[in-house]
């Protein structure tokens, strides 16, 4: 069992297989049960080849993954902590992936709230060669403006995926999600690959599963840039 590390001053559970190979990051909830134990047996009988995958765990979800304020008309909260996150990996994560063998080809991944983080950390510069956002909150106000404002370079690769009932699921906040990832697709368009996958269920429907899936196929797609 991988019992974790600190890396600056958040815990993380750091998985590594062989030298070289993609790293791949991934904010995730701390009190996620036997999280741990799931994630190794899943990279042992999905994964293969080289790679460094790296979990952190969020203590205010909505805060340490949002990129901006905003207030819900529902009473939600969203702070603004979203960029100290960012900063922390580009200045802390990588540098550290780096000493246990990582190479420069660096992926980012996450579901519903850390889905969103993810795909804006991958629009907001280029330390990200791939992105998976699973059930992304893409539905966040000021979402559109920032994406058309923050085009992504055509060397990248992403993974979207979706249950395949949360569009239309009649909550007023997260209705136009379907809308939201059909406009994200187009955009993602010219980058050198995007694959577009629909689960079964809805928003709470196996997120880690989901999760997981996504980054099986961020590091095989990076693994293989890695190596032209």
């Amino acid at each position: 069992m991988n019992d974790g590390t600190y890396i600056g001053s958040r815990k993380c559970l750091v998985y590594r297989k062989d030298t070289g190979g993609p790293t791949i990051v991934w904010g995730t909830m701390e009190n996620e049960t036997d999280i741990s134990v799931k994630i190794e047996e899943f990279l042992e009988s999905s994964v293969t080849g080289p790679y460094a995958l790296i979990v952190f765990f969020v203590k205010e979800w909505n805060d340490d993954l949002s990129p901006w304020d905003f207030y819900t008309p529902y009473g939600q909260s969203f702070g603004h902590g979203g960029k100290d996150t960012l900063d922390w990996i580009k200045n802390h994560v990588i540098p550290f992936s780096k000493t246990i063998g990582g190479s420069d080809m660096c992926g980012i991944a996450g579901y519903s709230l850390s889905g969103l983080f993810s795909l804006w950390s991958f629009h907001s510069n280029t330390l990200f060669k791939g992105v998976a956002c699973c059930s992304g909150s893409l539905w966040f106000e000021g979402w559109d403006e920032f994406a058309e404002k923050n085009p992504v370079g055509k060397d990248r690769v992403a993974y979207l995926s979706l249950g395949g009932k949360e569009p239309g699921s009649g909550n007023p906040l997260t209705a136009s999600i379907g809308e939201q990832y059909t406009k994200e697709r187009k955009r993602l368009s010219k980058i050198s690959k995007v694959k577009f996958e629909s689960n079964p269920g809805g928003h709470f429907s196996n997120p880690l599963g989901r999760t997981l899936k996504g980054i099986a196929w961020l590091i095989e797609e990076l693994q293989r840039r890695d190596k032209t």
